[in-house]
């Protein structure tokens, strides 16, 4: 049956098989059960708890000045206590009243404290819907894993979260998938491995807390730290690729722009407006390749091939063997000109002749004025008339070749090879870099004695050889004037002091000879000066060769006259030794 009680009323344990309906307040020292539906309008004082053995019925309450205990089944299902914290299940939903905060699976010892797994595929979904716009959901521990994320349409929260275990961890601002603790904004496999916040605007990819990309506004820019200057920065901020216009693609390198593709297929190296399929534009003054082509396999040989829309032209070709470099034509007629101005200045004929008109010019960039010039204007060969060409420098004719031989400042002379002049300076110098003393700087060969004969020779250190040691100077009379016996040589001679000694140069090679300064005092016009920077003193050995034959000839007459004396006065000596004798054996 129903029970209704009315007023105030103290009972002690109290158990009812119907429902209960308190109108007024109600205390109740000890346990209240009831089979059936129960309500309160006034306060419920001094119970321990309050059972409901009947699961399909409800408790109404309004006011409890202790612990309200709620049991279902004989089992507890929710406390509210008296300072109003709300727990079910000992802490499956623990709601600190006191405190604001809220526990799942645990008591809160911070705004929203969470324990075990919470699985947001399965456990919530917000859809469709939008649930915050700005919140702050405080400080947050959760100690299991955060196995995947909620499928939200409009979410935004700022949310610190500490996860110490795991698959994810959240700490001081930063993200961790994985069971680690990260040091960049989003960390994924390791600490230091996913994205991290530069500025505003501005994020950055790192692999091993190695920053390996970055983008903002402008671009992206893959191994560089810098910001990117353009789209896609590869290696440093203002190298990669950009979009100059619409259907427009550059490539940059240092900020500077090098190719660019457009939408009719135009290429453009250096050139930002290509109006043919391949475009290259230098200002590079110092003469670098434009282009270069490159055959990798070392039997093959790069080419250049020109095909119209009927069939292969030719192509133009270089080999890393004779012949070296090809221009290949597959017409029969297989001329090449060299044009400018539309006029025909070069051709080579199907022959092999190679017609020039005019004059040509060779590393010079100015007109020729001669035939072949060569590096400037007046430098190179000259076409004097039939049989004779001539090399010249600055202008100057400095050798000839004619049907003689060669002539160096001069034309050749006729049955002469070679033919050396100089009116000014030296003719010919001949230098060889060897220190060896023995080191041949000349050598004449001839067939006296055998074909191409060896016949003389000059070495490094001055000595000269020959076959047959015959020296010799010019002597016919004919070829000479003003005869007269030369003055005598005795005193010179005789006045000369003859040494030992070898040259600074040459330690090791002593040498006989004389003194120039002190040839000087004796026989001025042995010695003359050179014209160089010491002004060296050199004596002419070959007069004074001369002077010693004439000292030995007068040397000669002096022994002759000394003879006769002798021959003269032993006579007398003997004529003398015979008296002398004839008187001593009377």
């Amino acid at each position: 049956m129903a029970m209704n009680m009315f007023g105030g009323n103290t009972v002690n344990d109290f158990n009812i098989q119907e429902d209960l309906d308190v109108d007024g307040n109600v205390n109740i020292d000890g346990n209240l059960t009831v089979i059936g539906d129960t309500t309160f309008t006034g306060s419920v004082s001094g119970v321990d708890k309050i059972e409901d053995d009947d699961a399909s019925t409800s408790i109404t309450t309004k006011t409890f000045s202790e612990t309200l205990c709620f049991t279902t089944n004989s089992t507890a299902r929710a406390t509210i206590s008296s300072v109003g914290n709300f727990i079910v299940d000992t802490d499956t939903i623990y709601v600190d009243a006191v405190n604001d905060r809220v526990g799942i699976n645990k008591i809160p010892s911070v705004n929203f404290d969470v324990a075990g797994l919470v699985n947001t595929d399965t456990d919530y979904q917000i859809s469709n819907t939008s649930v915050l716009t700005s919140t702050t959901l405080g400080n947050a521990v959760v100690n299991s894993s955060l196995t995947s994320v909620g499928t939200l349409t409009s979410l935004t929260m700022t949310i610190d979260l500490n996860i110490t275990t795991g698959d994810a961890i959240i700490q001081s601002g930063s993200l961790a998938i994985g069971n680690f603790t990260p040091i960049i904004d989003l960390a994924i496999g390791d600490t230091d491995t996913g994205l991290n916040s530069i500025s505003d605007g501005i994020m950055a990819g790192y692999s091993n807390n190695s920053e390996t990309f970055r983008w903002n506004s402008t671009g992206l820019a893959i191994n560089v730290s810098a910001n990117p200057t353009i789209d896609l920065a590869i290696g440093d901020d203002n190298t990669g690729l950009n979009q100059e216009a619409e259907d427009e693609l550059a490539i940059y390198t240092g900020g500077s722009e090098v190719m660019r593709f457009d939408s009719g297929g135009f290429v453009g190296i250096g050139d930002n407006n290509p109006t043919v399929k391949l475009s290259i534009l230098s200002s590079n003054a110092s003469g670098d390749n434009h282009l270069d082509i490159e055959e990798t396999n070392s039997g093959g040989n790069p080419a250049i091939r020109f095909i119209n829309s009927i069939s292969n032209i030719g192509r133009i070709r270089m080999r890393a063997s004779t012949p070296v470099f090809e221009i290949l034509s597959s017409s029969t007629n297989g001329e090449i000109y060299f044009t400018t101005n539309s006029t025909e200045r070069v051709k080579i004929e199907n022959d092999g002749n190679i017609k020039i008109i005019n004059s040509l010019l060779v590393g010079a960039d100015t007109s020729p004025q001669i035939t072949l010039a060569i590096g400037d204007s007046n430098t190179g060969f000259s076409y004097v008339s039939s049989n004779v060409f001539r090399a010249m420098t600055g202008g100057q004719e400095r050798m000839r070749f004619d049907s003689n031989g060669v002539g160096i400042g001069s034309s050749p002379l006729s049955g002469t090879s070679l033919y050396v002049s100089n009116g000014n300076e030296i003719p010919l110098q001949v230098y060889r870099e060897s220190s060896g003393t023995g080191a041949d700087i000349i050598r004449g060969h001839s067939d006296v004695g055998g074909t191409d004969t060896l016949n003389y020779l000059v070495e490094g250190n001055g000595n000269n050889f020959n076959t047959n040691n015959s020296y010799g100077g010019l002597s016919d009379l004919r070829l000479k004037e003003n005869i007269t016996d030369c003055n005598s040589q005795w005193n010179d001679i005789k006045g000369m002091r003859f040494v030992n000694f070898n040259f600074i140069t040459t330690p090791t090679q002593p040498q006989l000879g004389l003194i120039a300064q002190e040839v000087e005092l004796v026989s001025s016009g042995l010695v003359e000066e050179r014209d160089d920077e010491i002004n060296t003193k050199v004596i002419k050995y070959s007069v004074l060769y001369m002077k010693g034959m004439k000292a030995l000839q007068e040397a000669m007459t002096r022994i002759e006259t000394l003879e006769g004396a002798n021959t003269a006065l032993l006579s007398i000596i003997t004529t003398m030794n015979d008296r002398i004798t004839a008187l001593e054996n009377p």
